[in-house]
């Protein structure tokens, strides 16, 4: 997604009246603001433009450790495996494909191998469980 894009799809969010943080407002292209806004959109029901956005950030992996934003490594991979899981379920409501939302789950599952420190906050079972569904959804 490009950077009019992004203007566009903030100004759309303005309009609708949706309240932006400061950083959102001052770097929409920054790859939080961007998940942000994919948030918002995905909770007016915009689920195509969502998963564009966040299918953009995976691609171009962006979202990368920023101890300002996540002070702590821990809380970093807490963020990026609810990243993973987000853009799996927003892949298969909009593929409608279940097998292109796997490689999102397994990547989860790979930064939560040997995470142990934040299996309180992410269990690795419910990922593994949300795979499972994905898979038996192919048969």
């Amino acid at each position: 997604m490009d950077r009019d894009q992004l203007l566009m799809i903030k100004d759309y969010l303005n309009a609708r009246r949706k309240v932006l943080p400061e950083y959102v407002e001052q770097d929409p292209y920054h790859w939080n603001s961007r998940i942000y806004m994919a948030k918002l959109l995905q909770e007016i029901g915009n689920t195509q433009e969502a998963y564009i956005i966040l299918r953009g950030i995976y691609e171009d992996n962006t979202f990368r450790f920023d101890k300002g934003i996540h002070g702590a490594y821990e809380e970093y991979i807490i963020e990026k495996v609810k990243f993973f899981q987000q853009l799996a379920q927003l892949s298969i409501e909009v593929t409608k494909e279940p097998a292109q939302s796997i490689p999102y789950l397994d990547e989860a599952l790979i930064m939560l191998d040997g995470a142990e420190s934040v299996y309180p906050y992410v269990d690795p079972k419910d990922i593994k469980l949300l795979k499972k569904s994905y898979l038996n959804r192919l048969d």
